[in-house]
């Protein structure tokens, strides 16, 4: 944030090296389609859920920090 980025995206515990690629690309899909980065993040993480990965551990971790103006 303090370099310029509108929103950083965080975890708050070490995360799975499976699921985490997946979630992560499913995000970057919403945000380049024009979903806000918190929304799009709801969206990444349901359909992970959807795909077998139904513990928090797997999509519960990250958190959008971003500015608001």
């Amino acid at each position: 944030l303090c370099a310029g980025a509108a929103t950083v995206l965080s975890s708050l515990w070490s995360v799975d090296d499976v699921a985490t690629p997946i979630l992560i690309a499913d995000l970057y899909q919403q945000v380049v389609a024009g979903c806000p980065p918190a929304l799009a993040l709801q969206h990444a993480q349901q359909a992970l859920r959807s795909a077998g990965y139904e513990h928090p551990f797997y999509w519960a971790a990250f958190q959008p920090l971003g500015r608001v103006i």
